[in-house]
């Protein structure tokens, strides 16, 4: 593998790069991974994670453990306070390397805790947690004493502290150690019985908050209401009105021509089928299609376009096909193509989306939408002819969650090729390695 198809699958997260070092000399791609523990190359680390344990698993690989780690650390300690990506991961492999047994790096890891904490950051406090389990839930009492910790997340710690040391976790455990500072003590007891008494709370007390009638929603609209703002309570409101509720907002959507109006009406039928003739969701979204250039990722207008397509996307309907067609050729607008072929779906339509999707190589964001896109039609079309796509999608997306779902899928129609099966055993989606391993039983 040359140093440049090296970083590429490494910054992807793919199991290949493991499953190559375990035979490779790992020298020539020293600067990769180098560059990989000092950088969350994660795509959205909230969802998948700094992917810390699969760079310290690449480390381990290397024959040059103690150069990595030393080369963390000494970032780390170089790195100030924030929640700033990198740093997580800094603190992530550190914590792995406390995990090891190297007591530098525990030490380091407190340190930075306590300057964490009077910063008003509580990250390092939760690895903390992971690496010394009810230890640190004592010094992190002695901290309550110097820095404003009511903004604690004090449940997240106790269910790091039951999830990684559960044979620590007890009340009188946790009082024990906690009993240096009276008042923290009593916030995090309390914690405790809020966790044990908590119950999932039913649906029908989430849809009472919705129900309001269309006029007050139109008087919240024509006011450009704050309780609107958050585009949220328009859709939520959308997918709990009755029909008669819903069809009234509807027909104000159709008689809307305030640009600004229009755009809230249309949040309303983001989650739920628009019941009159679409044409002025259709010729709205052309509007915004022609406004706005391929560079326009994430501006204002690029947002109102994705909320529109979000409505057509609902719909069967011949021009929101003959939109889907167009899209599907416009450059980082084909995932939007490929979601409004979703209910308007033809035979031979799995060869224009497999056409489409090299297109993968362009830009991330636009990469992982059409990796989404392609997702949600086999979801509803699920076919041996998406395998070239899911191929692709496989190879170019920079999501290891819908990796995932892309190798669960080409289990469903038995496509996954052997190489597949062997990399994803050791894929930075731990997820997937489990569920390669289990042979799928619980996807």
């Amino acid at each position: 593998m040359n140093p440049a198809e090296f970083r590429r699958v490494l910054n992807l997260g793919l199991g290949r790069v493991i499953v190559h070092l375990q035979t490779a000399d790992a020298t020539p791609y020293q600067d990769a991974i180098l560059y990989a523990c000092l950088h969350s190359t994660a795509y959205d680390p909230q969802i998948e994670g700094s992917r810390a344990a699969y760079i310290h698993e690449v480390i381990q690989l290397t024959g040059k453990y103690e150069f990595y780690r030393d080369q963390v650390i000494a970032a780390l300690e170089k790195s100030p306070p924030s929640d700033e990506r990198d740093r997580g991961l800094l603190l992530e492999l550190t914590a792995n390397f406390a995990g090891d047994g190297y007591e530098p790096a525990r030490q380091e890891l407190y340190r930075q805790c306590v300057l964490d904490l009077q910063e008003g950051f509580d990250f390092a406090s939760h690895l903390l947690i992971q690496v010394d389990g009810l230890e640190a839930l004592r010094f992190l009492t002695e901290q309550a004493n110097h820095v404003d910790w009511e903004d604690w997340s004090l449940d997240l710690l106790l269910i790091i502290l039951e999830d990684d040391h559960s044979e620590d976790y007890s009340l009188d455990a946790i009082c024990d150690v906690t009993k240096a500072n009276s008042e923290f003590q009593r916030g995090i007891v309390a914690t405790f019985h809020e966790r044990k008494a908590k119950k999932t709370k039913g649906a029908s007390n989430r849809e009472e908050k919705y129900k309001i009638k269309p006029q007050e929603v139109r008087e919240l609209i024509s006011t450009n209401s704050k309780r609107i703002q958050n585009f949220s309570f328009l859709r939520q409101w959308g997918i709990y009105a009755n029909e008669d509720d819903f069809l009234s907002a509807a027909h104000d959507l159709a008689a809307e021509t305030d640009p600004e109006r229009l755009r809230s009406y249309i949040r309303i039928f983001m989650k739920r089928p628009f019941p009159l003739d679409p044409q002025p969701l259709i010729e709205h979204a052309h509007r915004k299609n022609k406004r706005i250039s391929h560079l326009d990722w994430y501006s204002d207008e690029w947002r109102e376009l994705r909320e529109v397509i979000n409505a057509l996307e609902l719909l069967h309907h011949p021009e929101v096909r003959a939109l889907g067609l167009e899209l599907l050729q416009t450059v980082n607008r084909t995932g939007w193509g490929i979601e409004l072929l979703i209910k308007n779906f033809q035979d031979g339509d799995w060869k224009l989306i497999t056409n489409a999707v090299p297109q993968l190589q362009i830009d991330q964001d636009a990469a992982h939408a059409i990796g989404l896109a392609v997702l949600d039609v086999f979801d509803e079309h699920p076919n041996s002819e998406a395998e070239k796509a899911l191929l692709v999608v496989y190879e170019r997306t920079p999501c290891s969650r819908c990796r995932r779902h892309v190798v669960e899928n080409l289990n469903k129609i038995n496509r996954i090729p052997q190489w597949m099966i062997e990399e994803c055993k050791f894929d930075s989606n731990y997820d997937l390695r489990e569920a390669m391993i289990n042979g799928f039983a619980e996807m």
